[in-house]
């Protein structure tokens, strides 16, 4: 659920007015997330009409955007200050606030696989020994020919040739996959 954050002034900052086109002296302020992964998208938005401003967002990497209710895709991790400006057309009057260290971007894994074949085949199945070799990783799933494998050791018959998927996910529930290839003969 959003996360409001109030933008509240004072009489002083704007005058109050029944017309659409003057600023109001509350200014509600949502974002979707304060917490995310590097490369999620993130919502922001206004609560309430606010037709005819203008609007200037500054996401705090050096993005911007002029849209009422923008999202914004975080690039790289850090702690962000995120400003809003709204003008009225009318008398011109501008608010601004910023709030610091409004959203955290956390790193994404850089999911790598591997696996260790046995020594000696000893009859038509072959276990293997899946390797999530992601830096950084607190948990993984592996996905064997469509079906999730547990503990790390997948079954296979040879013949044959079966699609991997690493699913690696970090302390901060970002996640990455990388997908491989086992081909097995019969020797």
């Amino acid at each position: 659920s959003p996360t409001s954050v109030d933008i509240i002034h004072t009489a002083d900052d704007v005058s109050a007015s029944d017309s659409d086109n003057t600023l109001p002296i509350v200014l509600p302020f949502a974002v979707s997330s304060k917490q995310a992964c590097v490369g999620i998208e993130v919502d922001f938005s206004l609560q309430g009409s606010y037709d005819n401003m203008i609007f200037l967002w500054d996401f705090g990497d050096g993005s911007f955007s002029n849209e009422a209710h923008p999202s914004h895709i975080y690039e790289e991790e850090g702690v962000f200050d995120v400003t809003l400006s709204v003008r009225s057309p009318d008398d011109g009057a501008i608010i601004t606030r910023t709030i610091e260290k409004l959203i955290e971007v956390h790193p994404q894994p850089d999911a790598k696989l591997n696996w260790k074949l046995p020594r000696i085949v000893t009859n038509e199945y072959l276990e293997v020994m899946l390797n999530d070799e992601t830096e950084e990783t607190n948990s993984s799933t592996w996905i064997v020919d469509g079906t999730v494998s547990e503990g790390g050791i997948a079954e296979f018959s040879l013949p044959g040739s079966y699609a991997l998927t690493l699913i690696s996910s970090n302390k901060f529930g970002c996640q990455d996959n990388a997908s491989g290839e086992i081909e097995l003969g019969n020797r």
